[in-house]
């Protein structure tokens, strides 16, 4: 509870919490797609007040399937998830 007990607080690891601010500041500052989007989605799906987990599940593949072409193909402008799967 927290210190003026009007409610519940849930309390997420410092070093994940802090491993997501970074690679969400890296994923908004590569320009790679949506993929920032759909990691905060994730988040918030996951540890957000109403959590839920299969959406948060399905928005964290979103996440990697967006930013999977341009991690892996950087040189290379219309990478798609199906090129970057053929290396």
């Amino acid at each position: 509870m927290n210190a003026a007990c009007t409610g519940l607080e849930l309390r997420i690891d410092e070093t994940a919490q802090q491993a997501f601010s970074s690679t969400l500041a890296a994923a908004r500052t590569a320009q790679s797609g949506s993929d920032a989007e759909h990691l905060a989605n994730a988040w918030k799906c996951a540890y957000g007040r109403d959590p839920d987990t299969s959406k948060a599940y399905s928005e964290a593949i979103k996440a990697v399937e967006s930013a999977s072409p341009s991690v892996i193909e950087p040189s290379k402008a219309k990478a798609t998830l199906g090129s970057s799967l053929e290396r």
